[in-house]
């Protein structure tokens, strides 16, 4: 069938209301000829008098199990008397109460199954409850149920009486029906019924099915129980669609749920129209009120009756709400309405709004969490939402969304930056400023998070954070932006060769511009790149472009300094303390005399990496203690775990293990405080190395484990295959056959991946690994093949400290077995190679 023919939807209501909404039993509507509502049918339902109905086919239950056990007391026990299912219309209701009234049969002697409709009167169910007595006592059909000349309390009274004869359960459908829009009895008769019902000595039991929350004015306390079902998640939503037999990728379900939530009802008719034809895109693409406004059995019933009954105000607060796609307190849609603040005449003085919400909350047009004690947040079904929002005009949704993002970019900013993932703020504020048409904003938005993203550890959101944005991007200096961040990804991902591609293509753009600072930026992370690979010269030429630019760009003094400190990192790698050292006291001077306290901290930090280096210790705590002091004064967390990270590194290095240990252990509660999932897997691996060091190979390959499980999860290949190597080196300790193999096995594959993203300098670690390995072995060709390739590249990189890798070499050309000295080089390299890893500086 084409995409693009046009349907009719014909919808008839035959007798009893279809229950199968989650079921395969029948079709919502069939599909003949050209799209029209038959609205005949319709009418000639509504005004049919139907006989009591036997429990319904109910379909499968998904998601329903747990509420199934919380509504068990109301079969089981008898203080409870009435049972209030409430629902958004189609949601489930009587599927529900179906499946509960097969599951609890047996507690009763029958069940009467009525439907509720706004003609409903007394006679009605008298005669309709009088045919579920004869099934137990035929004689009562030869008396005969004409008591049009009793009066109605007298009616009401026989129909109590047969009630004290049999245990019954009374299931009124649709209940709402008989409500007014306060939650009322619309007919004083009907009313009068329904509370003798509840309150007679009777051991029937009611169960009503309502969209409207019941207000009884004379309800003995402690004899029912309200339960409200909601949508299904986007598991039970897979569920229903597969079983359904709309099979279709994960993404497109998360879309479909995005669309109109958990709604059954709405889910099966879109399953029935993409079964008859419908493309998904059509399905995902049209709104919903397109899709379904000939279904009246959906639309109408839900949402229209209750919509022509509010007023203004409520339906602004409405629409307030239906832009969120989060649950928001009641505060964040006080700018969508112009209502009064307070009612003066309720004697408790809640405000209008509350009113509102209240009201809105009655008719399951809200959903209700409690966040805390007395504190609430709301959310409109998926459904509603759709509905209602594509009912306002372009404008006004222009405008409903512009105010949304300002109200998540208000909340960022009275958050703590390191907890915003959280909230997802932002990311909210950047859908509401897309849709605004906020286009600028919603990009400079994106960059934030990118990179806060990045920061930590979440490379795949950062990018889906672009991506997403990447269609609006036109300026040049937008497009700049986005593609060097697009390289900053691609660094944590520990694919530098990427990396370089994106920034070169930011470069590219930030020439034609001739935006001195986007290249001063992007020089400076070309030169990380290069560093991260190993090509230190290369990554000098890229730095000192940085320092060159940002000398001729005055009031980027901040920006000078950090390339400043750059440039000495990357000296120190190369073995030049001196000149290392005079760049960071550059920095340290520019940074003192702007009180940059952060970065003050930064240089103090680096300043001690290079008495590390060195073996000066004593100096390196004491410039390492002071860059601990300025992070712990300014509350810059995630720095101050960097401190603790690298005091303890000293301490290790002394063979201090224990006070080793008792500071890695405060960078680690920091980290897994922050969630910095990258350093706190980087931490673990510290740890780790401490506890291999001490002998403790369980406890070693317990806090490895803990990193590569980390480093898995995000992908962080580089970081992975370090892992990999200390794992491998804690097993080499221990010196016997099946650990030697073991050890050889995880440094294998931390080979693998280091030249798979062509990482010399790690690689050349592992390969020193791996010749140690053979060389224990007495294999000495491999052993000298793996430990030459080692020092190649080593020499090649222009690295400093070759001896570990010579000294083997040595050994294996005059056969000796000095364990003990390549070990002790061996663990020197890798507290060096470690303690690199915090002390980069990007821009």
């Amino acid at each position: 069938m084409s995409e693009h023919q046009n349907f009719k939807v014909e919808v008839e209501q035959q007798g009893a209301k279809s229950t199968s909404l989650v079921g395969d039993q029948t079709q919502i509507f069939q599909i003949e000829g050209n799209l029209y509502y038959h609205e005949t049918a319709r009418q000639a339902a509504k005004s049919k008098v139907c006989p009591p109905s036997t429990i319904p086919e109910s379909g499968i239950l998904i998601e329903r199990e747990q509420l199934l056990q919380d509504v068990e007391p109301f079969f089981r026990q008898n203080s409870f008397k009435v049972l209030l299912l409430e629902g958004l219309g189609g949601i489930g209701k009587t599927v529900f109460a179906a499946h509960a009234c097969r599951a609890f049969r047996q507690a009763f002697q029958g069940i009467y199954w009525g439907n509720c409709c706004a003609q409903s009167s007394i006679e009605r169910f008298c005669q309709e409850l009088y045919s579920v007595f004869t099934r137990h006592d035929p004689s009562l059909q030869q008396q005969g149920v004409d008591d049009r000349e009793l009066s109605l309390q007298d009616r009401i009274h026989d129909i109590l009486q047969h009630l004290e004869q049999y245990k019954l359960l009374l299931v009124f459908d649709d209940f709402h029906t008989l409500l007014d829009r306060n939650g009322r009895f619309q007919d004083v008769e009907i009313e009068m019924f329904f509370q003798q019902l509840i309150q007679a000595g009777h051991q029937s039991k009611l169960l009503l099915i309502s969209r409207r929350t019941l207000f009884l004015l004379r309800q003995p306390a402690g004899i029912s129980i309200k339960k409200r079902l909601g949508e299904l998640t986007l598991a039970g939503t897979k569920i229903l669609l597969e079983t359904l037999g709309m099979q279709i990728p994960v993404e497109q379900t998360q879309a479909l749920y995005q669309k109109i939530g958990g709604h059954p009802l709405a889910l099966r008719m879109l399953a029935d129209l993409y079964e008859r034809g419908y493309s998904l895109h059509r399905i995902l693409s049209e709104p919903f009120q397109e899709l379904a406004r000939e279904s009246r059995e959906l639309c109408d019933e839900f949402l229209s009756w209750v919509w022509e009954c509010m007023t203004i105000e409520e339906r602004e607060v409405l629409q307030g709400f239906c832009t969120f796609r989060l649950p928001i307190p009641i505060e964040a849609v006080t700018m969508f309405s112009v209502v009064s603040p307070d009612l003066q005449s309720d004697p408790a003085e809640i405000t209008l709004l509350e009113c509102i919400v209240r009201f809105l909350y009655e008719y399951c047009l809200l959903e209700r969490t409690q966040e805390q004690e007395h504190c609430y947040t709301y959310a409109v079904p998926g459904l509603v939402r759709d509905v209602v929002f594509q009912s306002m005009t372009k404008p006004q949704q222009q405008t409903h969304h512009f105010k949304a993002a300002m109200y998540w970019i208000a909340e960022e900013s009275s958050h703590n930056p390191e907890n915003f993932d959280e909230n997802h703020g932002r990311e909210e504020a950047i859908y509401h400023s897309l849709q605004a048409g906020e286009i600028k904003q919603a990009i400079q938005l994106s960059l934030s998070l990118s990179e806060d993203l990045c920061r930590r550890g979440f490379a795949l959101m950062a990018q889906k954070i672009l991506l997403d944005i990447e269609k609006v991007l036109v300026a040049d200096e937008d497009r700049a932006a986005s593609y060097n961040q697009f390289g900053n990804i691609a660094m944590l991902q520990g694919d530098y060769t990427r990396a370089l591609q994106w920034y070169f293509q930011a470069r590219h753009l930030w020439q034609g511009l001739e935006h001195q600072e986007g290249l001063a930026i992007v020089d400076n992370n070309i030169g990380t790149a290069y560093s991260a690979r190993g090509e230190y010269l290369e990554a000098l030429r890229w730095y000192t472009n940085t320092k060159t630019i940002f000398e001729k760009l005055p009031r980027y003094k901040p920006g000078l300094a950090t390339s400043y400190n750059n440039l000495g990192f990357v000296y120190a790698c190369l073995g030049q303390y001196d000149l290392a050292l005079q760049y960071h006291e550059q920095a340290r001077e520019i940074q003192q005399r702007l009180h940059l306290e952060a970065d003050l901290a930064s240089s103090y930090n680096n300043i001690g990496f290079l008495y590390d280096s060195q073996q000066e210790y004593d100096l390196a705590l004491d410039y390492y203690e002071q860059a601990r002091q300025i992070r712990e004064w300014l509350g810059l967390e995630a720095d101050l775990a960097e401190s603790y990270n690298n005091i303890g590194a000293v301490h290790a290095a002394r063979e201090q293990y224990e006070t080793a240990l008792s500071y890695y252990q405060k960078a680690h509660d920091i980290l897994e405080h922050l969630r910095l999932e990258v350093n706190l897997a980087r931490c673990y691996n510290n740890i780790g190395l401490v506890y291999t060091k001490q002998g403790n190979l369980s406890s070693a390959l317990e806090s490895f484990e803990h990193a590569r499980a980390i480093q898995q999860r995000l992908e962080l290949d580089v970081d992975l295959a370090k892992t990999y190597n200390n794992i491998g080196v804690a097993y080499a300790c221990q010196e016997d056959d099946a650990s030697l193999e073991t050890a050889l096995k995880y440094y294998e594959r931390a080979r693998e991946i280091q030249e798979r993203l062509q990482l010399e300098t790690d690689l050349a670690l592992t390969l020193s690994n791996i010749g140690q390995i053979y060389y224990q072995r007495r294999e000495y060709q491999r052993a000298k093949h793996a430990l030459e390739r080692a020092l190649a590249i080593r020499k090649k990189l222009h690295e400093w400290d070759l001896e570990p890798d010579m000294t083997v070499l040595d050994q294996i050309q005059r056969s000796l077995s000095q364990k003990n000295r390549w070990k002790n080089g061996m663990f020197k390299w890798l507290s060096h190679y470690f303690n690199l890893m915090y002390r980069r500086k990007e821009l």
